[in-house]
């Protein structure tokens, strides 16, 4: 545990810069959220997906997700976004074992 601790603490600068850079709280595009089921390798059903993709409003630029990941990631930007110090980031990732 401590040297994943460790190992945060020195990702810290770079995680909360690119949080500012990306989460500034408006979207301008569109979120277009897909639910689909496919066959696999083997010819059966395989168990339902979903994904979100995120679109400028020219639908140029799209990048997708898969929900749950992305769930996640949304709650990671939200907890480093309001944290008012380093230890408060580390603590959410050891009380939500994100990667911990």
């Amino acid at each position: 545990m401590d040297k994943y601790t460790k190992k945060l603490s020195e990702q810290l600068v770079s995680l909360k810069e690119n949080v500012a850079k990306y989460h500034k709280g408006e979207f301008t595009g569109w979120a277009v959220s897909h639910r689909f089921r496919s066959l696999n390798g083997a010819g059966s059903m395989t168990i339902p997906g979903e994904m979100i993709f995120f679109c400028d409003k020219e639908f140029t630029t799209c990048g997708g997700y898969e929900v749950d990941k992305f769930e996640n990631f949304a709650k990671i930007l939200k907890a480093v976004d309001e944290a008012t110090s380093d230890e408060d980031i580390i603590d959410y990732f050891r009380e939500d074992s994100f990667l911990l």
